[in-house]
Formats: C-alpha cells, sequence, structure tokens
C-alpha cells in the first residue's frame, strides 16, 4: 500500500514538473514572437533605416572657385590644378606611424606637421586629409608605385589650388581664402558648408562667396559596420563659381601701389614716420573703383594651403603696423580740412552765407574767452568762399560753426544739427555698401552721440577725475567738468568739427565718394569693385549698383565748391604741387591733428576739373601735412592716370 502511494506521488511531482517546464518553454515562445513582431514590424522601418544610414555615406566634393579677372580680362585671381598628396588614416592600420614618418622624409617635412594634418578634425570622417600640394611629379610616381605596399591610406589627387599671379598687387581688395572656422559652420550664410571646405575670408573672396563658391558635389560610398569603404556607389561632380570681372585696372593698380610705396618712402626720408596709407582712384560717374591700395601689404598666396601660426602672427603684429587691414575702408581717421567741402555746402545750404559773402580769416579767432588758431600766423584779411577753401583758413570756418551752432542752440532741445544733417547726406557716418568686408562706418559727432559716448565712458572718466584731485593735477577741474557734464554738444565741439578734427573719422573711400558727388554734379554713388558675374553655362549678372542718393544741392553751390578746389590748386595750399600740372585738377589738401603722434596727411580731388573722369583720394597716417606728402602722391597718381611726363616724387610744403 505504501509502495502505491509513493509510486502515485512521484508520478505527480513528474506531471508538475512537466507542466512547469512547458509552461516555460511556451511563455520564452511567447516572448521570443513577441520580440520578432516588435523588430520586424512595429521598429522594422527604423532599423531599416539605420542599417542603410550605417552602409551608405555621402562626401562632399568642394567645387572649383570663381576666377576674377581685371575690366580688361587680365587674371587676377585664377585656379591651378595641383597634385595633393592626402592620407585617410582609418586605411592605415597597424602601419599609421610608419607612414607618417616615412611621408615625412619624402616630403621634406617635419613628422608633427605631417601627423597634425593627417589627425586633424577639420574634415569629415571619409575625406581625405591633404598633407601637401605642389608635389614634385617624381615624389607621385613613387607613392603612385608602392601605394599597395608601402603606403597604405595615401593616395595623390589632382585639385584646383588657389593662385594670385600678381602676388601683393591688389592683395587687399582681392582678400584671401582659408578653411571654414567652427564659427563660421555655426552661422546662417555657411548653411551646406562641410568642414574643410575653403572660403573667402576677407576682400571680394569673402564678400562675393555665394558667387565664387559654386555647387558642391557628391560621392555616395558604401561603407561596411568597420567604417571601411567598400565601393562607390554615384558621384555627382561638382558645379565650378561664377567669374568675377571686377572694375579694377591692373595697370593703373600697379602704378597707385607704386605711388604710394615710393611717396610713402619719401617722406621717411625727410624723417616723417609715414606709417601706413591708402590710395582710392575712382570713376565719379557711377562710382566703380578702379584701383585700391594699402600699405603696408601682404601677399595672399602665403594662405594658400594654411599659414603659419608665426606667419599669422607677424601679419597682426602692431610693430608692423598690421599689414592685413585693409585702410581704405577699415581706418577711420580725421579728415582734417578736405572736410572743409562739407561744412561749405552746408553754410551755403542753409543760407548763412553766398559763395561771395565776405568773413575774416584773423590768424587767432576769439569765442567765449578760448583762442583758436588759423594754421597760417598772418592775417588773411577778408575772404569769399573761394578764397577761404583756397587758403585753407580755419578761422573763416570757425566763423561758419559759431554762426551755426547759435542756430542750433535756438531751436531747443533737439535742434537739427546743420554740419551733421549735410554730412550724411554725403554718406559719412555710415557705410557707403561698397563690396568689400568690415567697412567701417566711421563717426559724425553731434548731441546724440555725445551723450552716448557719456554714457559709456562717465564711470572710468570720473575716476580719473577723482584720482586727478587727489593728486591735485592740473587736469582735475577738466576732468571733473567730464565727468559731470560731459554729455553737453558745446561750441568747441562745433568748431573742431567744421575743420575735420575732433571725433569726426571718416575712410579715404568715404571721402573720394564725397567729392566724387561735387565732381558729378550731386549724385552720390555706390563705391564698388565688381561689374559682373559670369556662370560657368555664360549666363552674365550685372552687379553695379544703383547711387547711393541723389542730392539736392543747387548748382550755383557746387559751383562755388568747384571753383574753390581748383583755386586750391592754382594759388592756395597745393599750387607748389600741381600749379605746373598739365592736366587740370581740383581738390582739397588735408592735416589732421593725432597727437601726441604725427599729423596724418590728406589729399582728395578730381581731374580733368571741368569733365572728372577720375576722384582720387590719398591718406598718409603720420605723414605731416597735407601738402607735404598726400599731395605729392596724387599728383604722382594723377601722371599716371593721363600719362603725363612724371616730375621728381618729393615732399612738399607743410600746409594744411
Amino acid at each position: 500500500m505504501r509502495s502505491v502511494r509513493q509510486a502515485a506521488d512521484r508520478a505527480e511531482s513528474v506531471r508538475l514538473r512537466l507542466t512547469f517546464l512547458a509552461v516555460l518553454l511556451l511563455s520564452l515562445f511567447v516572448l521570443l514572437l513577441a520580440r520578432l513582431w516588435f523588430l520586424q514590424i512595429m521598429a522594422g522601418e527604423q532599423f531599416v533605416a539605420e542599417a542603410t544610414g550605417n552602409a551608405v555615406r555621402t562626401v562632399t566634393l568642394d567645387p572649383p572657385r570663381g576666377k576674377m579677372v581685371d575690366r580688361d580680362g587680365q587674371a587676377l585671381v585664377r585656379n591651378r590644378m595641383t597634385p595633393v598628396v592626402a592620407v585617410r588614416p582609418d586605411e592605415m592600420g597597424d602601419a599609421r606611424e610608419r607612414v607618417y614618418s616615412d611621408l615625412a622624409r619624402l616630403l621634406d617635412m617635419d613628422r608633427e606637421k605631417v601627423v597634425e594634418r593627417a589627425e586633424s578634425q577639420r574634415y569629415g570622417p571619409f575625406r581625405p586629409r591633404p598633407i601637401a600640394t605642389d608635389v614634385p611629379v617624381d615624389v607621385v610616381s613613387y607613392i603612385h608605385e608602392r601605394s599597395a605596399t608601402r603606403y597604405p591610406g595615401v593616395r595623390v589627387e589632382t585639385k584646383p589650388r588657389r593662385e594670385y599671379p600678381r602676388g601683393e598687387l591688389a592683395a587687399h581688395a582681392l582678400g584671401y581664402v582659408g578653411q571654414i572656422s567652427s564659427e563660421d559652420l555655426k552661422k546662417e550664410r555657411y548653411a551646406g558648408y562641410q568642414r574643410g571646405a575653403v572660403i573667402g575670408w576677407s576682400g571680394l573672396e569673402r564678400a562675393r562667396e555665394p558667387s565664387l563658391r559654386g555647387t558642391p558635389g557628391q560621392r555616395r560610398l558604401e561603407v561596411n559596420p568597420a567604417g571601411e569603404v567598400v565601393r562607390e556607389l554615384g558621384r555627382t561632380p561638382p558645379e565650378p563659381g561664377s567669374d568675377l570681372r571686377l572694375t579694377l585696372d591692373t595697370e593703373t593698380q600697379r602704378m597707385v601701389e607704386e605711388a604710394l610705396t615710393k611717396g610713402m618712402q619719401v617722406a621717411r626720408d625727410d624723417d616723417l614716420p609715414a606709417t601706413a596709407g591708402a590710395a582710392v582712384v575712382m570713376d565719379p560717374s557711377d562710382g566703380s573703383v578702379v584701383a585700391m591700395a594699402s600699405r603696408p601689404t601682404f601677399d595672399p598666396g602665403r594662405f594658400v594651403g594654411g599659414i603659419s601660426v608665426d606667419g599669422w602672427r607677424r601679419l597682426n603684429d602692431s610693430d608692423k603696423h598690421y599689414p592685413l587691414i585693409n585702410r581704405a575702408v577699415q581706418s577711420a581717421q580725421p579728415p582734417g580740412s578736405v572736410f572743409k567741402a562739407v561744412t561749405s555746402l552746408a553754410a551755403l545750404d542753409e543760407g548763412l552765407i553766398t559763395p561771395t559773402t565776405q568773413l575774416a580769416c584773423p590768424s587767432v579767432w576769439e569765442w567765449n574767452g578760448f583762442h583758436y588758431p588759423n594754421w597760417q600766423s598772418r592775417d588773411g584779411g577778408q575772404l569769399g568762399l573761394v578764397d577761404a577753401l583756397a587758403e585753407s583758413c580755419n578761422t573763416y570756418f570757425f566763423e561758419l560753426a559759431r554762426r551755426m551752432w547759435k542756430i542750433e542752440q535756438s531751436q531747443g532741445d533737439d535742434p537739427r544739427q546743420l554740419i551733421q544733417t549735410h554730412a550724411h547726406n554725403l554718406g559719412l557716418g555710415q557705410l557707403t555698401g561698397v563690396d568689400l568686408p568690415s567697412e567701417r562706418s566711421g563717426t559724425v559727432p553731434g548731441r546724440q552721440w555725445k551723450r552716448q559716448y557719456w554714457e559709456r565712458t562717465r564711470e572710468s572718466t570720473c575716476a580719473q577725475a577723482e584720482e586727478a584731485r587727489a593728486r591735485g593735477s592740473d587736469n582735475a577741474e577738466l576732468l571733473t567738468e567730464l565727468c559731470e557734464s560731459g554729455w553737453r554738444w558745446r561750441g568747441g565741439d562745433a568748431v573742431n568739427l567744421a575743420v575735420g578734427q575732433g571725433d569726426l573719422l571718416v575712410t579715404p573711400l568715404q571721402m573720394a565718394n564725397v567729392y566724387a558727388a561735387i565732381a558729378n554734379g550731386g549724385t552720390l554713388p555706390t563705391p564698388h569693385l565688381t561689374e559682373a558675374a559670369e556662370a560657368p553655362d555664360g549666363e552674365v549678372t550685372d552687379l553695379s549698383p544703383e547711387p547711393a542718393a541723389q542730392l539736392d544741392y543747387p548748382s550755383t553751390h557746387l559751383d562755388a565748391i568747384h571753383q574753390g578746389l581748383m583755386a586750391v590748386n592754382e594759388r592756395g595750399t597745393a599750387s607748389a604741387v600741381f600749379a605746373d600740372m598739365p592736366v587740370r585738377v581740383a581738390g582739397k589738401t588735408g592735416t589732421a591733428q593725432n597727437e601726441p603722434k604725427e599729423n596724418i596727411s590728406w589729399y582728395v580731388g578730381y581731374a580733368p576739373a571741368q569733365s572728372p573722369r577720375y576722384v582720387v583720394a590719398v591718406m598718409v597716417a603720420q605723414g605731416g601735412g597735407g601738402g607735404q606728402t598726400a599731395a605729392p602722391i596724387t599728383r604722382r597718381i594723377f601722371e599716371g592716370l593721363f600719362d603725363v611726363a612724371q616730375t621728381p616724387l618729393g615732399t612738399g610744403p607743410n600746409t594744411d
């Protein structure tokens, strides 16, 4: 009986175990089916997409940049096909370190530089990293013959290389190229650009990037799970960028640069620092820039393929006066007496004077207990506007400033500022719209500007005043006044503005544009260096801009300024330089104070005076008087423009 019961218990135990095992197996089977259903049905599309994404990679092919030619079709910037040694480190395997060492010896490079370029993160994972360009033919052949055994992951590609065949000529206007930075990649204008792409960094290369860039191509690559390329699935070739036809004239550009360089050297030989300068030649009828020079300068070809840290540091060295700055548009300086043309137009248009109104030209002018000297120590007597411009009589223009300031004072807290209004009408204190990056707008100071400046600097000024009082300094009273009421626009501010001094800042291109408007009868041009863009399919797009403004000045007022500017060269401050010039020139000297440094030398003029074809603006930092350095340089430029005999280039008299 007991044995029967034990047998039944064992049978029940086995049955329960089998039942449990069956339930377990059934549960596992259900879970497996559920997982398979989820993976294939619910998440199938997701995993298919991920598998496809892992298997196919798209590599961007950079397009050749468009060329730049001058107005006669001469190449200023072009591309040259050149062999490039590039590497794919992921294809080197265990031979990576040996390959780097072999390449360094073969290419005569530092191994550290090879490694730096090969391991650079500027490129996508499937783009070869360039190591060296312009590789000799024998080196190319050597690598090809041993690529499979000695140089895995190394390839030689033929790529377009940016070339500046005329070296430093027009460097600031043309600009230079370099690899796109991580900061630029985040900008909207570079949407779609990839790491390692070459872009314009300055000048027209940057300003006209959308035209020059072209359309990138693509390579579709099949990649295995290890990240190795299996095969190429397809290729879309890139489309080159558009070619730009510029307004620059190569021979004129060369002549202007030589005149500026030699004129500055002559000034240095005469013990003037002449540290930097700029010259602009423009067609006053439409604003097209025929030449634009800036000194010191640089060779844009140095940036092709990357510039060294030391090279970049030298080009941004204050001791070398920052060669990368385009002083024609990026250096705003007080203009001195070349601004008197603007003050004259304001006085005429506001009815304060007529062209024949006589005002005194004393050697010293007094207002509210302050004495303001003329640049000449003699009394000039009574002058009309033409003679005041010819003699550049400061005290004449001080009186104009006083009269305009009194009118403004009678208008309450928010008066219409007269000189400032006309300066803005003529494009000062704002961008000209020239097709170059980083243009400076300059400054036309006035009541609102001075208050804003006072608010920005008040804390510092008050701290200086407190320190000066503690030391018993002679400047304590002045600094205290500036701290407490430096926001006021005073008569002295107006006096400084009238003769182009004080806080007024302009660029040489802006002043060239002002004089272009005087020369052409009242049209303010939009300066430009690009005339047209020609696409690869031959379609030509006109890039010439419309004028900035049509000025409503009576012809009698413009003619009075014109007569004064001609008198400057015939019997005035520039007569020693221009009196025997075969082509009649109208223009104005300017000497801007730049304490404690030497004065800034200016000259702006146009010729032929009666039917102007060119306007020229020259500025030389620490060049002394306008008649000393800028005027002789301008004469040499006009001699070249009109193909007349050159006179010896020396410094002129130290005039305003």
